[in-house]
């Protein structure tokens, strides 16, 4: 058992259980009498009378902090079925209404926090991305003035989110008088690491209560139950939503997926009260392609284009197939009207400026010119919702398509009339 000696403590507890379920299976120990306190695993052998105690080591935590091995979390006593019930509801909250699925970490984060609160009944809980967040219309960054209390113990309990730490009295604990007393009103923390590598979420999910001692060893067992369950959920709604989302010929966003993101960025620049941008990109003259190259050259093009889109925009804006030859941007808030048109007339000198190869009926490559008329609007200059929106960048892409296409148009509002000449 060489990683005993050495190596992070989730490989040390790895070794330890892989051994330690061995010998049971073989007989050698009874794990019937397996106990854990503080920091040791108690087994009886079965042929001889003897028991064996394996003292795990644990990490140097501050002050009135407390790290316990993932290993070493027992589940005792008994959990209010009305809570408990909450982890299943996380299950089914990844189909909710209409068969929507969460398009992303914001909504998942959203998620494990409230279930948080309610499975352990604390006032107060938090998520901390491990990585800087982006700035997409789904990323998730913690509201501004949310402090991590124990996140410099987390990281001393190992990077890998082998243990669960808790402050069981914040008023002992001369580490965080500090923070206490920029934020009043926390007397007890907990945390654990979440980690869910298909939904690319990672970071610590952080419970606070008013109350002295709150979490117990049984409701520090509920919490790393939920870090569990959650993580598994949130990488199978990230592999529902490849199969939902994601446009199987271009490999970009679908329709379903951007009327989401619509929303949710519109609420986003709402609340935020900043601008965001609206680009819809129809590919000119695309039925000559499937006329003179057949459908497999149009769907190279289709393809193509695609890319080009997704490589113009930048890092946090999203590109999405919207139907037929018909391409839906978003230009993430904040943006002015001068950078939603500096990207809009990149994206349309990046489709024409491009090299494009299609297979034709001959069997033959050849190579095709492709243009793409862009109708753009912003909100909340140009519209005050998302559908509203909507109409009013199709409206500019109409004017778009108009001879000689291959532009941007931006919606403008008609020019009123003139009234009657004074009589």
């Amino acid at each position: 058992m060489a990683p005993l000696g050495a190596g992070s403590m989730g490989e040390v507890y790895q070794a330890h259980d892989l051994k330690l379920r061995r010998d049971v299976a073989l007989k050698l120990l009874s794990s019937a009498l397996a106990t854990s306190e503080e920091h040791l695993l108690r087994f009886e052998r079965e042929d001889v009378l003897e028991t064996v105690v394996l003292r795990l080591s644990a990490p140097t935590m501050p002050t009135g902090i407390v790290a316990v091995p993932r290993a070493l979390v027992r589940f005792t006593g008994s959990a209010p079925l009305e809570r408990v019930r909450r982890l299943r509801e996380i299950g089914d909250a990844l189909l909710a209404s209409e068969g929507r699925l969460p398009t992303g970490p914001a909504e998942l984060v959203s998620e494990i926090v409230d279930a948080a609160k309610e499975l352990l009944d604390c006032e107060e809980a938090a998520f901390f991305p491990h990585a800087a967040p982006s700035a997409g219309p789904l990323a998730y960054a913690p509201p501004p003035g949310e402090v991590e209390w124990l996140a410099p113990a987390i990281a001393a309990a190992g990077g890998r989110g082998d243990a669960l730490v808790s402050c069981p009295s914040v008023a002992d604990t001369p580490s965080l008088a500090a923070t206490a007393a920029r934020h009043g009103g926390v007397r007890a923390v907990a945390a654990v690491r979440v980690t869910a590598p298909i939904a690319e979420l990672a970071g610590t999910l952080e419970v606070r209560s008013a109350s002295p001692g709150h979490f117990t060893p049984a409701r520090m067992a509920l919490l790393m139950l939920l870090a569990e369950s959650f993580g598994a959920l949130a990488d199978q709604a990230a592999q529902l939503q490849r199969l939902v989302f994601v446009d199987a010929l271009t490999g970009v966003a679908n329709s379903a997926f951007f009327r989401q993101s619509l929303d949710n960025e519109v609420a986003r620049a709402q609340r935020e009260g900043k601008s965001m941008a609206l680009v819809i990109g129809d590919i000119d003259d695309f039925k000559r392609f499937n006329t003179v190259y057949g459908y497999e050259g149009g769907n190279a093009v289709l393809r193509g284009v695609a890319q080009e889109f997704k490589h113009a925009l930048r890092p946090f804006d999203a590109v999405a197939r919207w139907g037929g030859e018909e391409f839906a941007m978003l230009l993430t808030a904040p943006v002015t009207r001068e950078d939603a048109e500096t990207v809009a007339e990149r994206l349309r000198a990046a489709v024409a400026e491009a090299h494009h190869a299609v297979v034709g009926l001959d069997g033959q490559s050849h190579r095709v010119q492709v243009t793409v008329s862009l109708g753009a609007a912003l909100y909340p200059d140009d519209a005050r919702s998302a559908q509203e929106l909507w109409r009013r960048a199709n409206q500019a892409l109409l004017l778009a398509k108009a001879p000689p296409k291959n532009r941007v148009v931006f919606w403008a509002p008609e020019p009123t009339p003139p009234g009657p000449p004074p009589g």
